[in-house]
Order: C-alpha cells, then sequence, then structure tokens
C-alpha cells in the first residue's frame, strides 16, 4: 500500500517565514516608489500651473453704479483695477437694444437713448494672460421730453383751442363745418406726406420729410392760422405714428411756428412774390432753429449732430417751400373759391 508523507511542522513555520519576509521587502521598496511618484506628480502639477499662470489674478474694477438721462452719455471707469504686472486690456460687454455691445480702454463711453437698465461686465487681462472680471449696473432715466410729452401736447391742444373758442366769441360766431374739416384734412395730409417721405437721421435719431411742403402750402393757400394749427398738429402726429411721440412737443413748436410766420408775412405782403419767398424763408428759418437748439438743449444731441441736422432741415425748408410754393399757386388758380372762408 502506499503511504501518505505528511509535512513536518518545521516545514510548515520555514515557508510562512519566507512569504513574510517577502511581503516585508515588497512593501519596503513599493512605498518609497509610491511617495516618489505622488510627489513627481504634484510637481509636475505645480509646474504647469506655473506656466499657465505665472503672475497674480488681476482685480477687476468696473467703477460704481450709475444713473443717467436717456440720450447722455455714460463714461465707463476701469482705473480701479490692479495687477502686479500692470492691465493690458479692458474689454466691456453689455445688450443694447437686443444687440451685444462690446467697448474696449480703461474709460470707454456710450450714449444712451432707450431707458432701462443695463448690467455691464468689466473682462481685464494681463500681459500673461491672467484676467478677472467684474460687473456694474447703469439706470438710463427718461429725459424731461420723455416724461411729460403727452402733458405738453394736451396744454397745447387746450390753448389752441381756447384761442379759437375767444375769437369766435368775439366775432359772435361758430367755427364753420368747412374750417373744421379744412383743419382735418389738412392735418391728415402734413402727417401722411411726412410718414411717406421719411427717412431716418441717425445722429439725431431725428429724420429727413418733406411734410414741410403741406405746412407752407396751408399758410400760402389757407394763412397763418390754419397753418400753425394744422402744420403743428399734423407733424407732430407723424412724430406719435413713428413711434417718436416725445419728439412731439418740439416738433409743434417748430412746423407750428414755421407756418404761422410764413403765413404771417405772406399776407402782410398782400401775397407778392417778395412777401412769399421772405415768408417762407422766415418760416423755415424758425423751424431750423427750433429743433436745433430743442436738441441741444432738451435732448444733449451735441452741437455737431445739431449742426448736422440744421443742415439737413435748411434742405427740407428749400425742397418743401418751393413744393408748398407751387401746390399754392397751381390750387388757387384752379380752385380759387376754395380758399374763401
Amino acid at each position: 500500500m502506499r503511504t501518505l508523507r505528511v509535512p513536518r511542522q518545521r516545514d510548515y513555520l520555514s515557508s510562512s517565514r519566507a512569504a513574510f519576509a517577502l511581503s516585508i521587502v515588497f512593501l519596503m521598496v513599493m512605498i518609497p516608489a509610491c511617495v516618489i511618484e505622488a510627489h513627481a506628480t504634484q510637481l509636475g502639477t505645480a509646474a504647469s500651473l506655473a506656466v499657465q499662470n505665472p503672475g497674480e489674478i488681476p482685480v477687476a474694477d468696473a467703477g460704481p453704479d450709475q444713473r443717467v438721462s436717456a440720450w447722455h452719455t455714460a463714461v465707463f471707469d476701469g482705473s480701479g483695477s490692479t495687477d502686479d504686472i500692470g492691465v493690458v486690456n479692458y474689454t466691456w460687454t453689455f445688450v443694447y437694444d437686443s444687440e451685444n455691445q462690446t467697448l474696449y480702454g480703461i474709460r470707454p463711453d456710450f450714449k444712451f437713448y432707450t431707458p432701462g437698465t443695463y448690467v455691464v461686465k468689466l473682462n481685464v487681462t494681463d500681459a500673461d494672460g491672467n484676467y478677472n472680471t467684474d460687473i456694474m449696473t447703469i439706470v438710463v432715466e427718461k429725459n424731461f421730453l420723455m416724461k411729460y410729452w403727452t402733458a405738453l401736447l394736451f396744454g397745447a391742444l387746450i390753448i389752441v383751442i381756447l384761442a379759437q373758442l375767444i375769437v369766435t366769441m368775439r366775432k359772435k360766431k361758430f367755427v364753420s363745418p368747412k374750417v373744421v374739416a379744412t383743419y382735418g384734412v389738412l392735418g391728415a395730409l402734413t402727417a401722411a406726406i411726412t410718414m411717406a417721405t421719411y427717412v431716418p437721421f441717425a445722429p439725431t435719431k431725428g429724420y429727413f420729410n418733406v411734410g414741410d411742403s403741406m405746412v407752407f402750402f396751408s399758410a400760402l393757400a389757407f394763412g397763418w392760422r390754419t397753418a400753425g394749427i394744422c402744420g403743428g398738429f399734423g407733424s407732430a402726429a407723424a412724430d406719435i405714428l413713428l413711434g417718436s411721440g416725445f419728439f412731439a412737443p418740439l416738433t409743434l413748436v417748430a412746423k407750428g411756428s414755421e407756418g404761422l410766420v410764413c403765413g404771417a408775412i405772406s399776407k402782410m405782403g398782400g401775397g407778392r412774390k417778395w412777401a412769399i419767398i421772405v415768408g417762407v424763408a422766415a418760416g423755415g428759418m424758425c423751424m431750423v432753429f427750433s429743433y436745433f437748439f430743442g436738441e441741444l438743449l432738451l435732448l444733449n444731441v451735441g452741437i455737431g449732430a445739431a449742426l448736422l441736422e440744421a443742415v439737413g432741415n435748411i434742405f427740407q425748408v428749400v425742397i418743401g417751400g418751393t413744393i408748398g410754393i407751387l401746390l399754392s399757386h397751381s390750387v388757387k388758380r384752379a380752385y380759387p373759391a376754395l380758399m374763401k372762408a
């Protein structure tokens, strides 16, 4: 029979001791290796970070929040930003009228026409490529005309109605339906022609038009009162319908005075050629100066933009005056009875 050999206890002990010794050797080798590898990885990461950001991160300062009136210029100020080696780029971004706006420089400026609240972000970058950001808020408030244009127009309308009532009471007669119809038709024609010939003028947010032709026609064909009322309110109505209602009080004064002065001088000169020409020129200058000083003082458009629009308004007077003179002459000859009140 075959017999099994039972290992002696001394053999098991010697095997255990050998395994234990091998484990100790393994740990003595692997632990230092892991420590060295971790340290090398840490040094590599630090070196990598040092290459990406060798200097300090700049401190961005967009300045305090601001409040400005519409049609005024806001000046941004990033001079409070600092860095150990110096800021080399200032970039300002914000959304205005649904469009992204980007400005550059330490103190850029921007003219706000639309009231609202705008969040402006400043990004500053130094020579090493490090950057930081800061935000500031600009609140754009409505200006005087934007706040009160409806009250100004309503007040002007009340004054005209009261003046007309006083005149009719002195004459002891009511305003005839013909006069009312004339006012309505001429006012509507003035507004319609103004809107039909609308050409925007970006520097002042105004526009070129030949609505002056109807103002001068009303003055030369129907008199100063009709021209003052129809020219002023008809042109103001065009501003409202075109979405520039806050311009309406200024337009009322400019176009109303244009028609009133032209009609008055033409009447004083008996409708003679020199009186017509002088009336158109004087009335036109009333319009030009009304817009010039109104936009300069009330809307803060700047002297340059105001002068540019003044040149455009002079062309309007020349074109509108020529059309108005020719049209009034033709209508007077063709329908003389129409001119009689």
